[in-house]
């Protein structure tokens, strides 16, 4: 190969999920997954005639002649890692024309490849719609059309498509134009709590408990939390929950309200699937005001629950204590 050359190419980004953390909490296991994420491509790649770029932390750089090429490998790795030990991989690919120098490769698509990958779910593999008209008569491949998105230091919007595997964790909202959006099936957003006390001054009151649910909940790392400033326009909102779903982005929905009587409290909530409405969970606390705190853990604890969401016993010992 020449020394700087120029050649159509599919470009794949694979990076480890939340790998940071991973060394933070065992250093060990984090050492075994990275190995193992290395030792798979470098088989792998081989098969399919791909070449590793770089290698560069938790994630790799690899270019193949081909999207199909470029496809399948993503399939085989994201089928290997999700065996034991399981690696939580989330994968992008971009094909157009690369420059070549140095054994590196420069170029546009490099850089959107990198975009794409990083707003795929763990387990996940997006795909420009370049690599679709590619592989588009591959069928099973595909699944949804996503979304346009406007990527990071990406001036013309980008159409991602989700290639099918049996490990995708998606879930989808129709969006404008028929569009399907995808959505994490962990991300919630906890609506403003109503106060049905007659003291309209106990208002305040339960906009402190909403913001202290969303705090508890924003602690548990597998879950996407909406903020309390993009929530805080429905309070009192006659939209339904489908549609509080689809333009905040979410697969679920808590909302509650919150009575107060002198020293004691009862607080509802309940937790809707944003997609079908359809009702998950509910339940009833009744406490005095000083045992708050109790209450929020309950709560997000329950939550997590239902949701399936796995805590670590050092997630769960960590926010316990910080609530003591």
């Amino acid at each position: 190969m020449p020394e700087h050359s120029h050649q159509l190419a599919a470009i794949l980004f694979a990076d480890i999920v939340n790998y940071t953390a991973m060394m933070q909490e065992d250093e060990n296991t984090a050492l075994e997954k990275i190995t193992r994420f290395r030792h798979v491509i470098d088989i792998i790649v081989e098969e399919l005639e791909g070449k590793v770029i770089q290698y560069y932390g938790d994630g790799c750089l690899v270019l193949f002649n081909s999207a199909t090429d470029a496809v399948e490998f993503a399939k085989l790795l994201q089928t290997d890692f999700n065996e034991e030990p399981k690696v939580p991989v989330r994968i992008g690919i971009h094909m157009g024309d690369v420059l070549i120098r140095d054994g590196n490769v420069f170029g546009d698509v490099v850089n959107i490849a990198s975009r794409i990958q990083a707003l795929s779910p763990p387990g996940g593999i997006y795909v420009s719609e370049m690599v679709y008209r590619n592989i588009a008569n591959k069928k099973g491949w595909i699944r949804f059309l996503l979304k346009k998105n406007i990527l990071k230091n990406v001036k013309t919007p980008v159409r991602i498509y989700e290639v099918l595997t049996e490990y995708s964790k998606t879930v989808y909202h129709t969006g404008p134009n028929d569009e399907q959006v995808a959505i994490d099936e962990n991300s919630i957003a906890v609506l403003p709590f109503v106060n049905m006390s007659s003291d309209k001054e106990q208002e305040y009151f339960s906009d402190g408990l909403t913001e202290d649910i969303i705090t508890q909940l924003s602690k548990i790392k597998s879950f996407k939390v909406i903020s309390r400033t993009s929530v805080t326009q429905y309070k009192k909102t006659p939209k339904s929950i489908r549609e509080i779903g689809k333009e905040l982005g979410v697969a679920t929905i808590l909302e509650g309200s919150v009575q107060r009587s002198l020293k004691q409290v009862r607080i509802t909530a309940q937790l809707i699937n944003a997609v079908t409405d359809e009702h998950l969970w509910s339940e009833s606390y009744d406490r005095p005001v000083d045992d708050i705190f109790t209450i929020q853990r309950e709560v997000a604890l329950a939550i997590a629950s239902v949701l399936n969401t796995t805590l670590t016993k050092k997630n769960r010992s960590n926010w316990i204590m910080y609530q003591q």
